[in-house]
């Protein structure tokens, strides 16, 4: 809270000659890979919240991406659904920037924030999803230059457990009008998986394995519930 996040200054660095260099000769933070976007707080793990916080310079181009809010990406581990943003404010800043979904990376595919007060989307208690169409639904507004959506809904983290012998990587997430999403675990979390969801549909699972004798769906924010 109260903090100030610059993206760029005009500090433009002294990069070495080998190095790929930004559109107006800049260092640039991975300089072997020049298409690497420019993202200023990462979403990880939480409940998080960021409060009276003001982001600066983080504008796209056509070399890269840059977003002043984002979720810690490639992440393969779960996010939490309640973290969160109020009173933030940008100046020139693209207020939110998704990197592309691959696969095997559930944090990414479902991290999900709430706007708490509109300072980022407008409209209070708004939620910004990736794109992945098992989160979304009509209601859902798609901003182009976030590669993200803002949507009204509700959503909740669910652990899918059994056996640490089990290998659930592969398994399907599929939600009642069909759209589905391809789950995937780190290899010492083979047994475990961690998704948000939408609160008021049903889910089912396509299991890459026999059914296991036992297993879990945790509510993974909710003590005790299972």
């Amino acid at each position: 809270q109260d903090g100030l996040v610059v993206g760029e200054t005009a500090n433009k660095g002294n990069p070495d000659s080998w190095e790929t260099r930004g559109l107006d000769g800049r260092e640039l933070p991975r300089p072997w890979d020049a298409k690497a976007s420019i993202r200023g707080l990462e979403f990880y793990d939480g409940p998080m919240v960021v409060k009276r916080t003001r982001f600066l310079n983080f504008t796209s181009n056509t070399q890269r991406k840059s977003g002043a809010l984002t979720n810690l990406s490639p992440n393969p581990f779960w996010i939490s659904s309640r973290n969160a943003v109020s009173e933030a404010s940008f100046s020139n800043a693209n207020k939110v920037w998704v990197d592309p979904l691959t696969p095997r990376n559930d944090g990414d595919a479902f991290s999900v924030f709430r706007d708490l007060d509109g300072s980022v989307t407008g409209i209070k208690n708004r939620m910004v999803v990736p794109p992945n169409p098992v989160l979304l639904t009509s209601s859902c507004t798609r901003m182009t230059s976030w590669n993200a959506y803002v949507c009204p809904n509700t959503y909740v983290g669910v652990q899918i457990k059994t056996a640490a012998s089990a290998d659930l990587s592969g398994t399907v997430l599929v939600r009642d009008d069909g759209k589905q999403r391809s789950l995937g675990s780190p290899e010492q979390y083979k047994g475990n998986l961690h998704v948000n969801i939408l609160a008021s549909r049903r889910h089912h699972l396509k299991l890459p394995i026999a059914a296991p004798k036992r297993i879990e769906f945790v509510r993974y924010e909710l003590a005790g519930k299972a």
